[in-house]
């Protein structure tokens, strides 16, 4: 009966110690789990940090693509003259086969000095331009200051108003600085360059 009565006595004791030795196992393995996934937590956060900074850097290079509206073609002692390529284009010659540059080129001048209360006017002036004959013709000028009117007055076009240029001019400068850029520039503006139907015409027209 002792035997037995220890044994029974005994039992409650040994099935604490089998539960405090399954215990410990059961709490540390949500400890390693969690431990197990942090490091790919952190690595997916630092992944999408990685590429902020990548797609930055492609619109900066996206937008450093982008050309300037009015470029520099020359510059004298007195103005620095830029071409707009948005709107220079091709345009028939009226009463004849022939395209003339429609170009307008804006004059900055270069020699403002520190509070000059002209500092921010600059010029337009509107051209057409003969490739073929190397001449041109003034339509008008421009005095600017901050944005310019959309009411202006200029003279029509008119076959006697074509100039021959002068070497050393500033027309002269102007006629071949334009005439290398047009050449050099595919498509400046959407549509710098006679379409290939208007070429046919001009051969055909030509033939007959």
């Amino acid at each position: 009966m002792k035997a037995s009565e220890n044994k029974t006595a005994n039992e409650p004791k040994k099935r604490m110690e089998e539960k405090m030795a399954t215990e410990p196992k059961m709490l540390k393995a949500p400890a390693q789990e969690k431990h197990g996934n942090s490091p790919k937590i952190l690595a997916q956060e630092k992944s999408k940090e990685a590429s902020k900074p990548a797609e930055n850097t492609s619109a900066k290079k996206n937008k450093g693509n982008t050309k300037e509206r009015f470029q520099e073609i020359f510059r004298d002692n007195s103005f620095i003259y830029s071409m707009d390529t948005q709107s220079a284009r091709y345009i028939p010659i009226p009463n004849r086969q022939d395209k003339m540059i429609d170009v307008w080129v804006k004059l900055i001048p270069n020699t403002f000095s520190d509070g000059d209360t002209n500092a921010g006017k600059y010029y337009l002036e509107h051209y057409y331009i003969n490739p073929k004959t190397q001449q041109i013709q003034f339509l008008c000028e421009l005095e600017v200051t901050g944005r310019p009117s959309n009411a202006i007055k200029e003279r029509s076009y008119s076959s006697q108003n074509w100039e021959n240029l002068v070497p050393g001019s500033v027309e002269d400068d102007i006629y071949h600085a334009v005439v290398k850029k047009v050449k050099s520039s595919s498509g400046v503006g959407g549509a710098m360059s006679p379409s290939i139907k208007d070429m046919l015409d001009d051969y055909l027209n030509i033939a007959i």
